[in-house]
């Protein structure tokens, strides 16, 4: 067996009985690929991160599963994988569930329809007020004057391809903040009917 599988074996070994040190040892070495290949399939620092612990966390919690494993690489591969598959098809799930809810299409029994809409309309706001000025103005013009991005650069006097940069942002910005506040709101209250 070649050196580097069998310090492999003692780290899985070690891990196993709880070792900290070589849960240290495995992160260190095997972090930087996860990481890397996490932020090439999502595009996104703060969601890689995310996963990045998550796997890890699992990692730790599955150490006597471990210790059978034949390659540790190989699975962290598997497990990275997995992990990018279930948020991306998670990310879909609530997008798509954010945008039915923003256009109105979800059934919304009145009286009480008028007031989610309202709450939608203003957790919006709060959304749109967290950006900087410039995008504000940007995704105001786009979203509620309906405007091409050249309108809106001759409005504010700045190129198309800012206006293009600028709306992007906001926009994602904006569906973050909505994920991280409609999804589970919607949630409960579908769950309290």
């Amino acid at each position: 067996m070649p050196k580097s599988l069998t310090h492999e074996r003692k780290l899985l070994t070690e891990l196993a009985a709880d070792s900290r040190e070589a849960f240290t040892e495995i992160y260190l070495r095997y972090s930087p690929a996860v990481y890397d290949a996490l932020l090439y399939f999502l595009k996104d620092e703060q969601d890689a991160d995310e996963l990045l612990q998550v796997i890890f966390i699992k990692v730790w919690e599955k150490r006597q599963q471990l210790a059978q494993a034949e390659h540790l690489e190989n699975y962290l591969f598997m497990m990275t994988r997995n992990s990018v598959l279930n948020h991306l098809k998670q990310k879909a799930r609530e997008e798509t569930f954010i945008s039915r809810y923003a256009r109105k299409t979800l059934p919304v029994p009145d009286p009480e329809g008028g007031l989610q809409q309202k709450q939608y309309r203003e957790l919006l706001k709060k959304a749109i007020d967290t950006l900087p000025l410039q995008q504000q103005r940007v995704y105001t013009l786009a979203e509620d004057e309906e405007l091409s991005y050249e309108e809106i650069a001759l409005r504010l006097s700045i190129s198309k391809l800012t206006v293009k940069k600028h709306l992007e942002l906001a926009r994602r910005q904006v569906r973050a903040y909505m994920r991280r506040y409609l999804y589970p709101l919607a949630v409960l209250l579908m769950c309290c009917q």
